[in-house]
Order: structure tokens, then C-alpha cells, then sequence
């Protein structure tokens, strides 16, 4: 079982769920991963080389991946969506809204 897995400790009663069920989730997390990795390589956004909805909305899940128990550190291209978006979408490094202070 990944390290980090936050979800079923901080919301015990959200989704009734047994360990062994999380490895199928792991499993297509991870290959989601590679798949978004695999096209941030050798580009900065994920649609027509600008920051758009599609950067914003898988920014929102990619951040919060370890609390998932996802280690980010083998997809380089999933981390780079992450650092250069906190500013561009006004988020701070934990998620909150910057412009609401």
C-alpha cells in the first residue's frame, strides 16, 4: 500500500472501502500519470501551447496526488504541471485561493 493515503483516515465513514480495494486505484492512477507525464515532456500545457482549463483541471488533482499515496517524483512532466500553475491560477502551494487571502 502506497505511503500517504490520507483519505480513508481524515473521512473514515466517506466511501466504506477495503484496503485491498485501493490497489485497482492505484493501478489506473498511476497509468493516468504516466499518460499525462508522457505528454508534458516535451511541452509546457497540455492544449495549444497556453495555460488553459485543461492545465487548470488536471492541476487540481495532480496536486493533491500524495494525499492520495501517489509519489510524483518518477513523472517529471506531471510535476512540472504542477510548479509553474500555482502562480497562474492564483493557488498557493497548499491549494487555497490567493487572491482570497
Amino acid at each position: 500500500m502506497p505511503s500517504g493515503v490520507n483519505a480513508t483516515r481524515l473521512y473514515p465513514d466517506a466511501i466504506p472501502t477495503r484496503p485491498e480495494e485501493f490497489e485497482a486505484w492505484w493501478a489506473q492512477g498511476r497509468q493516468a500519470l504516466q499518460v499525462l507525464d508522457g505528454q508534458l515532456q516535451s511541452r509546457q500545457y497540455l492544449v495549444d501551447d497556453r495555460f488553459s482549463i485543461a492545465d487548470i483541471a488536471l492541476y487540481a488533482y495532480v496536486h493533491r496526488a500524495a494525499e492520495g499515496g501517489f509519489d510524483l517524483a518518477p513523472f517529471a512532466g506531471a510535476t512540472q504541471l504542477v510548479r509553474p500553475h500555482r502562480s497562474a491560477s492564483g493557488l498557493s502551494a497548499d491549494g487555497r485561493d490567493t487572491a482570497l487571502g
